[in-house]
């Protein structure tokens, strides 16, 4: 064994079930969440009619607007599924479609510099084939005529921004780093939610915060399989408040009573949304402690002692998953090892005659030994080890179980002790195997 565990997610069924089955009992937990939830998706059906109107919005603002729109009802989705990860996603998506909201509102540079920086994405989408490859022929086709559009249209206003504004502006449209742009406007401490998804996004150490605990099962390093619920809390509670300032922020830029009447409905549903968060975080704390395993999982692959009547010792590696064994080298030197492999020879040695009649060896599964295979050569045998609960014949000496059965079978799941630190499991090799 390692110093890992691994365990799969608690939820009841597969991982594509988790979702609906979180958001039944999310909705459980935190009574009016649904009914909120609803109220704000239709008042932001409306929003977005009303900034694709005629109310006279500059692109500038238009674009970063419904940009936010369509995150917010993705981080609302998320948010009611459980789904840490994409709540990510979306509380720092809303958090730059907030800052440049902010950007373009106050500068009209900024706002050229922004729509111009669109000429240079569709450059770049032009040149990505990848799809292209895997298409039919008169699918292939278009999408190649498409592409080639894309490229040749957008071609000179990149490159016209890019002599305007210097080759950096390849990279990003702003001039400045987001951190300066935050800064700038209040939100100097809000960078650091943004530093926080972001690396749960970029694929950081850091980033499987939900998924990972450092002092998991007895201790060990314990990896989730399943949704990052404790990142939930957080997108909720910032990601619906940065929504809620850039939504405040352009019906203040717009001067207009009847714009801000026609915003007032999702405003008052924000604030209900938040209003909820406390029940929200609480519900998501005590469903993310249910979904942590508390027990070892069963491995894959187990070390294998094999010991005959004399106590000499080979060493051995089943593999659960594909009934398949082999020959392993002997791990290297530790004190596990010993232990294991004196506490098993003293038992051995115990054993009467007639117990060594019709068997040659005793397999013990050691769990936190690891070796590796002496050839990339594998023999499938369904009866090398079995799990039968141990009876009146079985022996018992130093914490270690070895079971005495002639009886045979797969182990449907095995199962082990833990003694003195080290885990075994109860194992013995067929008749002349």
């Amino acid at each position: 064994m390692t110093d890992q565990a691994d365990a799969a997610s608690g939820g009841r069924g597969g991982l594509m079930d988790n979702p609906e089955v979180l958001a039944r009992a999310i909705a459980e937990r935190v009574p009016g969440l649904a009914a909120a939830a609803r109220t704000v998706e239709s008042a932001l059906a409306d929003w977005f009619v009303v900034t694709n109107s005629t109310y006279g919005w500059d692109q500038a603002e238009q674009v970063p607007s419904s940009m936010a729109i369509n995150d917010f009802a993705d981080l609302l989705f998320d948010l009611l599924a459980g789904r840490g990860r994409p709540a990510a996603r979306g509380c720092r998506s809303l958090f730059e479609n907030l800052v440049t909201v902010l950007d373009v509102v106050d500068d009209p540079v900024a706002g050229q510099r922004f729509l111009a920086h669109r000429a240079v994405v569709e450059q770049l989408a032009s040149g990505l084939t990848w799809e292209v490859e895997q298409l039919s022929d008169r699918e292939r086709r278009s999408e190649q005529h498409r592409l080639h559009a894309l490229g040749r249209d957008s071609k000179d206003q990149a490159a016209a921004a890019t002599d305007q504004y210097g080759p950096a502006f390849r990279r990003g449209w702003a001039g400045k780093t987001l951190k300066d742009r935050a800064a700038a406007h209040g939100l100097a401490a809000d960078y650091a939610v943004y530093q926080l998804m972001s690396a749960v996004l970029h694929g950081s150490s850091g980033g499987a915060l939900g998924t990972v605990r450092q002092r998991g099962i007895q201790g060990l390093v314990t990896h989730r399989l399943g949704p990052a619920l404790s990142l939930c809390p957080l997108a909720y509670l910032r990601g619906v408040t940065y929504f809620r300032l850039l939504l405040e922020r352009l019906v203040a830029h717009s001067g207009r009573t009847d714009l801000a009447a026609r915003a007032q409905p999702l405003l008052e549903g924000l604030g209900v949304l938040l209003d909820l968060w406390p029940s929200y975080r609480r519900a998501i704390v005590d469903l993310d402690e249910q979904m942590w395993a508390s027990a070892l999982p069963v491995p894959t692959q187990v070390t294998v002692l094999a010991l005959d009547r004399e106590g000499s010792v080979t060493w051995w590696i089943w593999d659960l998953t594909t009934r398949h064994y082999t020959r392993a080298r002997e791990p290297e030197g530790t004190a596990d090892t010993t232990h294991a492999v004196h506490a098993c020879q003293q038992q051995i040695r115990n054993f009467r005659p007639i117990f060594w009649k019709s068997r040659t060896h005793i397999n013990v599964a050691v769990w936190d030994v690891v070796t590796t295979p002496v050839s990339p050569t594998w023999s499938s045998s369904e009866y090398f080890v079995h799990d039968e609960k141990p009876d009146a014949e079985y022996t018992t000496k130093n914490g270690f179980t070895i079971v005495h059965r002639d009886e045979w079978a797969p182990p449907p799941v095995l199962t082990g002790l833990i003694a003195g630190g080290l885990h075994l499991m109860r194992w013995e090799q067929q008749r002349d195997q």
